[in-house]
This record gives C-alpha cells, structure tokens and sequence, in this order.
C-alpha cells in the first residue's frame, strides 16, 4: 500500500498525527481533528509541516469554512435541525450559522436540508418505490413541498423544454446595471434567463430558445426576481437565490450547483471545478457546462479562470468578466 493510502486509511480510523491534509479542491489544508467530512483519498494530498502546506499554495482552513462544515456534518446526519437547534449545537448566534454557510455553499442551512431530502427522494424513486411512499420517507410533507423545494435544483421538464416552450408564458424586462443592460426572463416557477447584451439581440435569443412560448413584458412579474439580482450588485449578498426554471443535464446542474458554491470574491480553474464535482478527468466537459449557462451571476461562471489564473472564455465577454471579478474582490 503506498504511503498516501497508508495515511488516509489512518485518517479514516481516526489515527493519524502530526501530519495536515490538504484538499486539492479547495486548496486548503487541515489537521486531523478539523477534517469533518471526509473527501476522496484522491482528492487529499498530505503534508508533513505548515512551510510545506504553505510552500505548496495552500493556506489553513477558513473558520467560516470549518464552522460551515460542521453544520453541514449535522444537517446531514438531522435534517430536520432549524437554524436555531444548529446555533446551539455551535454554540453561534443564528446570524453567523446562515452568514458561513451561505458564504461556503452559496445556499441557507434549510435549502440544503431540503437538497438532501431531494436527493433521498431521487434515489427511492431509482430504487423503484412508489412517488407517494418515497415522498414521505424523504420527509417531504405533500407532493406540493416537493414541487415547490425542487425548482431550484431539477430545473425545467424535458417536455416542456423540448417543445419549444409551448403552452408556457415568460415574462420579461432589462434593466441597466453596472456591468451593462441585462435581460431578465421567468416562467411561474423561475428565471429561466439573465444575460448581458443589447435590447435586440437579447430578445432574439430568447425567442430562439422559447419560439412556442409566449413572451410578454412584464416588470411586475418579474419584479422580485430582478430586486434579488440588485441586491447582490449592491453589495448587500453575495450570491443571488432565486428559484430556478432552466433545462439541463444531470452533469450541467451538478457543473452548475458547484459554480455557485465558489465564494464571493475567489475563482477556481476548469481542473478545479472537475475535481469539486468528483469528475477529475472532465475538464473539457466542465468547460462546456459553464459556456451553456444562461444565468449570468445567479450561476457565477465568471469565477473559473485557467489553471495559470488568467481569465478564460465568457459568454457575455471577457472584459464585463474582469470588471465583475475586480467588483468582487474590491
């Protein structure tokens, strides 16, 4: 057995000592009793000494990453723990609880305790039980909880995609922001577009996309959509949560929840972001997932540079790109 797996077996049986463990997709390092969740042995790297952790890019863990950890090794193992039972636990106010872990995971403490419940639910299903007895044993409490807890992360039916956007009305506005004029489009259940462009070309893309769907202006639909989207350009978040109505594919959504788990103000590169998502060797795929995002800053592509941090590609330019990573980090 190599040394590496030597040490990771001994991580696992909670016998492992002077050594700290970097993770190569967040490019930090630990010790043995901060490591809560254990990654892949593939995903970890160890390191005899802080120089050598520090000599090799990586730097201690965040206590606002170490605190969102713990949280989530809780809401793991209880779901059903509010926000309040988890600041307890913590000995946090709530106030730090939902700052941390939103920060980390671009989602509150309750969304990712639904997300699990999806998940369970999803696999029950694949499992061939019944939509009613997964729905219960998942911990939903009606079919419209599902629905309702679901549009952010399953995204639009196929049928419903694949038809042109028939039957469906959208309802759209542009408004001016500091990066330039963004076009804002939703569906009853969510954005289904946010781009940057021109008036013109923005509507003829999206009547590209939609050409069966009936488009309407309609500022008061999409009236807390677009707040949500200013808010975060006002400084006042850090990440945009709005529910969801796009299409995609599992390995989209999955390329797609990891982007807006990136923090405010840091990027990853393609290697990074494959790696985060357990797909080390998709670079090119991952690549393509973030070109086919139609969800400007609610779904921050902006934050992947390349592997020597210079900038790559993007959809709406790679000079709106910077200026948005310099607002960033200001």
């Amino acid at each position: 057995m190599s040394s590496d797996l030597q040490q990771y077996e001994a991580l696992r049986r909670h016998d492992l000592q002077d050594v700290l463990i970097g993770v190569r997709y967040l490019l930090v390092y630990y010790t043995p009793e901060q490591l809560r969740l254990l990654p892949s042995p593939e995903d970890l790297v160890f390191f005899r000494s802080v120089a050598e952790a520090e000599g090799a890019g990586y730097r201690p863990i965040p206590e606002s990453l170490h605190l969102t950890e713990r949280i989530a090794e809780l809401l793991l193992a209880e779901p059903e723990l509010t926000v309040q039972g988890l600041a307890e636990r913590l000995d946090q106010t709530a106030h730090q609880v939902i700052r941390a872990f939103k920060k980390h995971t671009g989602m509150t403490p309750k969304q990712f305790a639904q997300l699990q419940k999806l998940e369970r639910f999803r696999e029950m299903l694949s499992e061939g039980q019944s939509i009613t007895r997964s729905l219960y044993d998942a911990g939903f409490e009606s079919l419209r909880a599902l629905y309702e807890r679901s549009s952010g992360f399953l995204g639009m039916q196929p049928r419903v995609y694949q038809q042109g956007g028939k039957d469906m009305t959208i309802a759209y506005e542009t408004f001016e922001t500091p990066f330039g004029l963004m076009l804002l489009a939703v569906t009853d259940l969510g954005v289904c577009s946010l781009q940057f462009g021109t008036f013109e070309d923005l509507l003829a893309d999206l009547r590209q996309e939609y050409p069966k769907a009936t488009l309407i202006e309609d500022a008061s639909r999409t009236a807390l959509y677009r707040e949500a989207v200013l808010a975060y350009l006002r400084g006042e978040t850090q990440t945009v949560e709005v529910a969801l109505d796009v299409r995609g594919t599992d390995f989209q959504w999955k390329v797609w929840q990891a982007l807006r788990r990136i923090p405010f103000g840091e990027t990853r590169s393609y290697a990074q972001l494959a790696s985060l998502i357990g797909e080390p060797k998709a670079v090119r795929a991952v690549a393509g997932a973030c070109a086919s995002n139609r969800l400007a800053l609610i779904v921050p592509c902006h934050r992947i540079v390349r592997g020597d941090g210079s900038l790559s590609g993007y959809r709406w330019g790679p000079d709106r790109k910077r200026e948005i990573l310099d607002w960033e980090k200001r």
